[in-house]
This record gives C-alpha cells, sequence and structure tokens, in this order.
C-alpha cells in the first residue's frame, strides 16, 4: 500500500494520476455507512499533518467525498475534517480515526454515530484547534466530533449521553465549516433511572416503545387455488394505544404459493403452505395459509371471553364467533344452552341468551361449576363448550 503521500504533490496531469492511481494498492471502503464497497487508497498521514491521521484518495468520477463523511474500513471508522483537495483525477480527503460512538434517540429510534473524543481535527475554516482547547479534564469537559446529519442535527444543549460508562451533558455547540461537522462540548453529569450504563445509553427506559401487530383474520386460513384472494385486517399498537392508518410491510414466504400487496390482499397463485409476515417497524404477527385445489368447509366456534369463573349476585357477557375455514363467518346463527357439570337440575346460573351474544347471571350458590355450550343453528354437531365456576362475592 502506498504510505508516502509527498509522491502525489508533484502530480499534475490527469493521464499521471490515472496511472500512478492504477499502479497503487486499493483499499475498499464503505462511506456514510453504505452497503456499497468503494476502491481508494489510504496514506498514512506526514509527521507535519498534526491533526489528522490518515488520508483517503479515491477517484471522484466514481463517487464524490466531502468532509463530515464517515469512512469505514479494516474495522474502523475515520471522519473527514477537511474540505477533501479536489484533484485532475481523484478527491484528496484528511480523515481523524474516530475513538467511540455516540448513542441517542431520535424520535424513539436509536442512533449510533461514530464520533472522536479530544484531538479530532475540529476546524474553524483551515485552522485546528490545539489539543488542550478540546479536552477540559481537569473540569471533567470534552469536545466531540460528529458528522452533521438529519438525526445529529437535532442535538441541543441539555442533552445527555454515556461515553465509557460515564455520564455527560452538553453544554456548547458549534457548526463547523457550512455544518458538515458539529464540535460538541460536554461536562459530566449525574446518572438517572431513565439510563442505562451497560448498554451505554442516557434516557434509554423512556424512549422504549411495545409495538404489536395482531392479524385479525386469524393464525391460520385455508384458501382454494387458484385466484382465491384474502384481504388482511390488522390491529397495531404503540404502547397499548392504536395506531390509525400505520405503514405496514407484507411479506410472503413463498411467492410461487401466494403474493401479497402492498394494502395487505393475498392471492393464491399455487398450492401448499406458506406464511405472510405483516411488519410495522420492530413488530411483526405471522398468519399461515394453506392453499388446496379444492376444499370441503370447515366450521368451529371461538367462544370469549374465556373466563372460568363468576361471582354470586354477577353476570357475564360471552360471545360466540362461528368461523369457515378459519374464517369469521358471522352469518352462522349460534344456539346456547347451560347444564350443571353435576348432573343436576339445580339452577346455579340464569343465562338469557341472543343469537351470537349470551348473559349469564349467577344465582347465591357458590363453587358450582356449568357447562356453557354454543352450538351452530344449521348443524348442532358444531360446538364449543367452556366450564364456569361460581364463586363467591368476596
Amino acid at each position: 500500500m502506498m504510505k508516502d503521500y509527498k509522491q502525489w504533490t508533484n502530480v499534475d496531469t490527469t493521464s499521471h494520476e490515472e496511472v500512478i492511481f492504477s499502479m497503487c494498492e486499493k483499499a475498499y471502503v464503505n462511506i456514510n455507512n453504505s452497503f456499497i464497497k468503494y476502491e481508494g487508497i489510504i496514506n498514512d498521514a506526514n509527521e507535519w499533518q498534526k491533526n489528522i491521521d490518515s488520508i483517503i484518495l479515491i477517484e471522484k468520477s466514481v463517487i464524490i467525498i466531502k468532509m463530515g463523511d464517515r469512512i469505514s474500513y479494516d474495522d474502523s471508522d475515520y471522519l473527514i475534517i477537511f474540505e477533501p483537495e479536489d484533484r485532475d483525477f481523484f478527491l484528496s480527503g484528511k480523515m481523524r480515526k474516530c475513538n467511540n460512538i455516540l448513542k441517542f434517540y431520535n424520535d424513539f429510534v436509536l442512533i449510533e454515530t461514530p464520533c472522536i473524543i479530544g484531538n479530532g481535527g475540529l476546524v474553524t475554516g483551515s485552522i485546528g484547534l490545539d489539543y488542550n482547547t478540546l479536552i477540559d479534564t481537569a473540569n471533567n469537559k470534552f469536545t466531540l466530533t460528529i458528522p452533521a446529519n438529519i438525526n445529529t442535527n437535532t442535538i441541543v444543549l441539555g442533552d445527555r449521553f454515556v461515553l465509557n460508562k460515564r455520564l455527560y451533558e452538553v453544554v456548547g455547540i458549534d457548526d463547523i465549516v457550512e455544518k458538515e461537522l458539529i464540535n460538541i462540548k460536554i461536562k459530566t453529569t449525574n446518572k438517572i433511572e431513565d439510563d442505562n450504563i451497560e448498554l451505554g445509553i442516557a434516557n434509554y427506559y423512556s424512549n422504549q416503545i411495545a409495538r404489536n401487530v395482531e392479524i385479525l383474520n386469524g393464525e391460520h386460513v385455508n384458501m382454494i387455488y387458484p385466484s382465491t384472494t384474502l384481504q388482511l385486517q390488522t390491529l397495531v399498537d404503540e404502547n397499548d394505544v392504536v395506531i390509525d392508518n400505520p405503514v405496514l410491510a407484507y411479506i410472503s414466504s413463498d411467492t410461487d404459493i401466494i403474493e401479497v400487496d402492498t394494502a395487505g390482499l393475498v392471492t393464491v397463485i399455487g398450492t401448499g403452505d406458506a406464511t405472510v409476515t405483516v411488519q410495522y417497524k420492530d413488530a411483526m404477527s405471522v398468519i399461515n395459509v394453506h392453499s388446496m385445489i379444492s376444499l370441503v368447509d370447515g366450521y368451529s366456534i371461538t367462544i370469549t371471553p374465556d373466563d372460568s369463573s363468576i361471582k354470586v349476585t354477577t353476570s357475564l357477557t360471552y360471545n360466540a364467533t362461528p368461523k369457515k375455514n378459519g374464517v369469521d363467518d358471522m352469518l352462522k346463527n349460534v344456539t346456547w344452552s347451560i347444564r350443571n357439570e353435576d348432573g343436576s337440575n339445580n339452577q346455579y346460573v340464569v343465562i338469557v341468551e341472543d343469537n351470537k351474544t349470551c348473559m349469564i347471571t349467577c344465582d347465591t350458590v357458590p363453587n358450582k361449576y356449568v357447562i356453557l355450550r354454543a352450538e351452530l343453528e344449521f348443524d348442532p354437531s358444531i360446538y364449543e363448550e367452556i366450564q364456569i365456576k361460581t364463586a363467591n362475592l368476596f
């Protein structure tokens, strides 16, 4: 690998630059955490370049690098801390190696950005700041350098961070040269219960969101091949608050069996078994789909809630949901009945039924068991039962 940067100082023509560039050993780098690796040349800095660690040379017809860019290679991150020199064939960026990771939340999303603590080539115009202006250990004050972007620009005075398992508070912010880098002055502060020191994140717990995605069509559905469809219905909440019109991702596990569009419409295009995953941010739910050429209708009933006890002098309401091939079929009617588990004719509870709903009222006899039964009106052999115990009021 080429190490002597001065070899480039006397190269003035595009042809010479291109020839020398092609002869040098290349490094493959990521820029701003991209998935693409770019070919460049990494040189060590000369002794007189005290504010930088290395220099990257990259062909400007491939990508334009700029001050504030994050360069990743060899398991390390670097920041370009000066505006790159524009040569005929390439751009030359002076870099400083990052020595920590700054973690913080922006709108409940965890942001992780490499940063430079202390002497990091912070500049005003083109003049490098002295090391002593960047770190004040006597007063527990430090200076961070971070790239300016949509996330880091949200940092304000008073924000708190964990670095090396210690808490710091922002006491100063300076934009550096067209806001491509940000110079943040921090000082030590006290830990609070909201901080997670082990993860290195301040205000961690208040930024946690419990998200849930529920597919209302159930966990399993049978569909007929070819070309039958099913519109998925979902309920999404964050910390138990329902989200209206959430942006969802629908993913088929096998597009040779089922396809699903961006609105959640499932279409059968083959036979077999597949799943559809519905995802909202970091939450997801899955429905299993069985596709077959012909289908014998299968019916079932679900009783909700599944409360197994009722207190004397109180009432409970139960609902029955008829299902056809695993899908709710509310056109079917239901008949309710109740019997004593001990086989007696005593009236432990009173039942008032209304098609798919019934209300159970407990008499004054505790510690008895009754069986609540819901059966399909058109086929009494299809039913669901639950056991209910009468209990003392106190």
